[in-house]
């Protein structure tokens, strides 16, 4: 039986691999591209002095030109604009989602780079944001959107109106995609979830018709160890069966042809982030490796990503620079087709990576080697990419704080008392108190903070205008004390407390002064994500200089 099934497996593969891209199986691959190579691209994901997951409603007008010449200064010559779907669109448990005022900000941005003389490229569908109006959950949306063939309308809707900013801006514009990332439930729930859920999704999303048109049914029974009287008996499988890879190919084809297929009509520039990673399908003892689709035949300019983890044994190894550019260079080659098609940009070039998880137990880059291997690596991106993006450029906090910097105003807080938004000097807006007002915000802790279920340490951070007199500010926790801090001068403060109070399902955090006093850029964080490329203060980090080497002489054009 097991020979039979490893045989299936294979043959499953080899189906697998002449599945082209998007239905293009006429046209044949790119090819190198030769001295008529567009130039190459450097570039850094913005999140300003914010964060991915608040960055829309956090960043200033006024930080952004001086942001944006550093960039420039720095050789990047590509912004790249992390935008959810969720947050620029809200309502969506009424079932027609609405603009929000954040694509106001975005055409606002666009202009900005423009000005710069900066290119610019757009992650779609990011699947975060705090909006307390948003009216569903990243997880439920991303079900949904292999089920409800209205909401993938929705979604395309989406895509329009990103599309009709970007034409007030096309010269600047290279390129667009969204990642599976975006899309993550079929990795992370949908296996977890139990049969009787497992078999209505099935049904629901096509699955079962798509097992039905490409696979016969004793192959199928094969995989799953189970008979079943028709394809309409057929669940998603569970992780560790041998069938998930029938259901990663699903998921592959399901993204290009109901996401990328019908967004490229309203954007043609569209692409994905391919998944780089392979999957383990196990097989009893055995275990073989899933290669998704990284779509070789397109013609639009794919993301790609990678760190130091890939094709490592991981077990908090560290590497040097020879070992970790063998591993990019075996990647490099898988998404580049061996340089046939080098339509795709390293958009995620994680050569140093601190999230929560990974740290003790992925495979890192000695210190000591990572100039060497930052050389040799420019290199390789020269001859099999379109280039690189840094994620994070500037080391930033995972702030559970939704509008902290009351860009839109009071959306999001709960407000007792006299409080009234100002404009400061700069454009950008700040929250005057009068004394004893409060403002709140409830939120589920473990839904925002991105490293709290490993971190011993809370800190909040703000910056302040005191008035008349001194303020004492009071924070609280469902109304309990948490920590205080007494305020003389204009300045930011900042104060740390025990992590443990806070991992609750749910809370009500408070923030009280029992003085007039302007507060702006508050940040309640439990972790710092730290690249070193410039801190979370914004000051140069030990990687600053080796960047702007790679830049300006490793990848020069």
């Amino acid at each position: 039986m097991r020979k039979i099934i490893i045989i299936v497996l294979f043959l499953l593969a080899i189906i697998g691999a002449v599945i082209q891209f998007g239905g293009e199986e006429e046209q044949a691959p790119i090819p190198t591209q030769a001295d008529n190579k567009p130039a190459l691209i450097k570039a850094v994901h913005y999140f300003s002095s914010s964060w991915p997951k608040t960055f829309w409603e956090d960043f200033e007008y006024s930080q952004v030109d001086d942001d944006f010449a550093r960039i420039k200064a720095d050789g990047f010559n590509t912004i790249i604009l992390v935008i959810p779907w969720m947050g620029f669109e809200t309502g969506f448990e009424d079932g027609v989602p609405e603009p929000s005022v954040l694509y106001e900000r975005l055409e606002w941005l666009l202009a900005k780079i423009d000005q710069a003389g900066l290119a610019y490229g757009l992650r779609l569908s990011f699947p975060h944001s705090f909006d307390p109006e948003i009216g569903t959950s990243n997880h439920q949306l991303c079900t949904d959107i292999f089920t409800d063939s209205a909401l993938r309308e929705q979604w395309v809707h989406y895509l329009s109106r990103i599309a009709q900013r970007i034409d007030q801006h096309r010269e600047s514009f290279k390129f667009a995609f969204f990642s599976w990332e975006d899309f993550f439930c079929p990795y992370v729930s949908i296996p977890n979830m139990n049969l009787e859920q497992r078999l209505d999704l099935a049904r629901r999303s096509g699955y079962q018709t798509w097992l039905s048109d490409n696979h016969p049914r004793e192959s199928v029974e094969l995989l799953y160890r189970q008979s079943f009287h028709s394809m309409g008996s057929v669940p998603f499988p569970e992780r560790d069966s041998p069938a998930f890879q029938l259901f990663l190919r699903f998921v592959d084809q399901f993204l290009i042809d109901q996401l990328v297929t019908p967004g490229r009509k309203v954007l043609h520039e569209l692409a994905m982030e391919v998944r780089v990673d392979k999957d383990p399908i196990h097989n009893g003892n055995e275990i073989t490796w899933f290669d998704h689709d990284l779509a070789l035949s397109d013609k639009q300019l794919r993301g790609s990503y990678w760190g130091a983890y890939y094709g490592a044994n991981n077990q908090g190894e560290l590497l040097s620079a020879s070992e970790a550019l063998r591993h990019f260079d075996y990647m490099l080659d898988e998404v580049s087709d061996h340089g046939k098609n080098t339509n795709h940009i390293v958009e995620q070039f994680n050569f140093a990576d601190n999230t929560p998880g990974f740290v003790g137990r992925h495979a890192q880059i000695e210190k000591e080697e990572l100039p060497a291997f930052l050389e040799s690596s420019a290199q390789l991106l020269k001859q099999k990419s379109r280039g690189y993006g840094l994620w994070a450029y500037r080391d930033y906090v995972d702030s559970a704080i939704y509008n902290a910097s009351f860009e839109l105003g009071l959306h999001g807080w709960e407000i007792h008392g006299e409080v009234s938004i100002v404009e400061n000097a700069d454009g950008d807006q700040a929250l005057n108190m009068q004394p004893l007002s409060v403002i709140s915000q409830t939120f589920a802790p473990f839904e925002r903070f991105a490293g709290l279920g490993s971190s011993e340490q809370l800190t909040f951070c703000a910056n302040f205008k005191p008035f008349a007199k001194p303020a004492t500010i009071t924070l609280l926790l469902n109304g309990m004390n948490l920590a205080a801090l007494n305020i003389s001068e204009t300045a930011q403060q900042c104060v740390s407390m025990d992590a443990q109070a806070i991992k609750q399902s749910e809370v009500v955090f408070s923030v009280i002064s029992d003085a007039e006093i302007q507060i702006d850029d508050l940040r309640l964080y439990s972790f710092v994500q730290i690249l070193g490329v410039y801190d979370k203060n914004g000051n140069p980090g030990p990687l600053r200089d080796l960047i702007i080497r790679m830049n300006t002489d490793w990848l020069a054009d």
